[in-house]
């Protein structure tokens, strides 16, 4: 046997002939591949100091979530909900390549030729004559287009319903699966700068369909959904190139179905709430689940007080129930009455992520507090984890989070204590230092009396002027 004829490819476990080296994981190939020898080197040592390339779109939000725009020669998952819209997503996505001068092709399985030009006219395309489209629900013949056409970008939609001869089972199948995703390696692995988008469903869970190994494979996992105000939310799960948990808002016009990204996803989520009863904004941080900034209105709802046979609801969206009930429990021990009432919290969710972080929890108990005196906060702010006894913790963070807030247009905000060496506060922001919880509760409560005497004055006015004009004075 010429040893470099074959070589042994990992995935499939077995030797596996030159001519099938493309359809296999390239860089799992030992000493045998000519192209794959691997010898130890000191790191940094490599001979290219070229820049990482990229195919950017002109989709802000999607080239974003990818780091920057596509790899070459990178395979990206593109999970959702059925219909959340991922084949519009990226039949934009290859017509804005295609029509930067890329040849792109779309391999589809799920729907016919037909659907795509009626999808793509109801967009208000153009016709772009590098972008192809080609239905199969076999692997052997999209092959046969990808050789035909040299397409520098392929979409593959969708995993699960393709088809190849070179394994067993029906398609969407495990051993279909794990087949095409190495048949997709090599597409890529080609000598051609070549880059593949991946459509696949999800599971009961939200996660990708299949092995989680399918997720290791690629370089980049994006998932598409969409929230309770039908909008779409792309979230970045994974990247190598790039920071994961980067969330981009799209929304599909009323007057139109050409896809278009929500720039300020901020102001979106604080529209129209803000200075209500029992609404106060939080400041969510780049974490390990969220990439960028953002202040979310975290609003509350209590009802009034409830007969002994009456049920009473403990309800939270968007926020841990362990976090409602822990603030709760500290509310009732700060002499706030809630045991004969229903509460029901609310904060969006940012890409089907909820917030976690320890620090909400000072503006859960805001939001319940301006709730239950039925008071409007305006334009507030609140953040601050709480110790064992009560007291707010120092944030170290405070900084930043006083920022987003004051980009927010948020007027006045509560918060742990500042640190000694002070803090550059924004203008236009009133920062209130708030010692432990029964501060915050004293604070919401004297805005509350102070309402209500502004309204009282109010009414005797108007009662006097009532008065005045029955009794015939000026």
């Amino acid at each position: 046997m010429n040893e470099l004829a074959f070589a042994w490819c990992v995935d499939c476990q077995r030797m596996v002939p030159r001519l099938s080296w493309l359809d296999h994981d390239a860089h799992e190939m030992r000493e045998a591949h000519p192209k794959g020898a691997r010898r130890a080197a000191p790191l940094g040592t490599g001979t290219t100091d070229a820049p990482l390339r990229r195919w950017v779109s002109g989709l802000d939000g999607w080239d974003r979530c990818l780091g920057g725009g596509i790899v070459p020669r990178t395979r990206i998952l593109l999970t959702g909900d059925p219909g959340a819209g991922k084949s519009t997503l990226t039949l934009l996505v290859l017509y804005l390549l295609a029509a930067q001068g890329l040849r792109a092709l779309l391999l589809t399985s799920e729907e016919t030729r037909e659907e795509i030009e009626l999808r793509f006219r109801g967009m208000g395309l153009p016709p772009q004559p590098r972008l192809w489209v080609y239905a199969t629900e076999s692997w052997e013949h999209g092959r046969s287009a990808i050789v035909e056409h040299n397409p520098q970008v392929v979409v593959l939609d969708s995993l699960q319903e393709f088809g190849t001869a070179a394994a067993k089972g029906e398609p969407g199948s495990d051993a279909q699966i794990q087949g095409l995703m190495r048949l997709t390696k090599g597409v890529v692995n080609e000598k051609v700068q070549r880059s593949m988008i991946i459509i696949g469903h999800v599971n009961a869970d939200g996660d990708a369909y299949g092995r989680m190994a399918n997720v290791h494979k690629v370089t980049t996992w994006v998932h598409f959904s969409r929230d309770v105000a039908g909008r779409r939310v792309l979230t970045t799960r994974k990247n190598r190139h790039g920071r994961s948990g980067e969330v981009a808002l799209f929304e599909f016009p009323p007057n139109g179905k050409r896809i278009r990204e929500i720039p300020d996803a901020t102001a979106l989520l604080l529209a129209d709430l803000l200075g209500r009863e029992g609404v106060c904004a939080y400041p969510v941080l780049p974490s390990e689940r969220l990439a960028r900034a953002v202040v979310v209105p975290v609003e509350a709802s209590v009802s009034p007080p409830k007969a002994v046979s009456e049920p009473r609801v403990r309800a939270s969206t968007g926020l841990p129930g362990r976090l409602l009930d822990d603030a709760l429990d500290r509310l009732g021990d700060a002499a706030v009455k809630l045991t004969d009432r229903s509460v029901r919290v609310q904060v969006p969710l940012l890409g089907e992520m909820p917030v976690t972080d320890a620090a909400t929890m000072l503006a859960v108990c805001c939001a319940i507090t301006a709730q239950l005196e039925r008071v409007s906060l305006g334009a507030v702010g609140a953040f601050g984890a709480l110790g064992a006894s009560g007291r707010v913790m120092p944030d170290p963070q405070t900084d930043a989070r006083l920022a987003e807030l004051a980009r927010a247009g948020v007027t006045l905000a509560f918060g742990p204590p500042l640190p000694p060496t002070g803090v550059v506060m924004p203008r236009g922001l009133t920062y209130v230092p708030i010692e432990s919880l029964d501060d915050l509760i004293e604070h919401v409560r004297a805005r509350a009396a102070m309402v209500r005497l502004q309204e009282a004055g109010v009414e005797a006015a108007r009662t006097a002027a009532r008065l005045d004009a029955a009794e015939g004075r000026p």
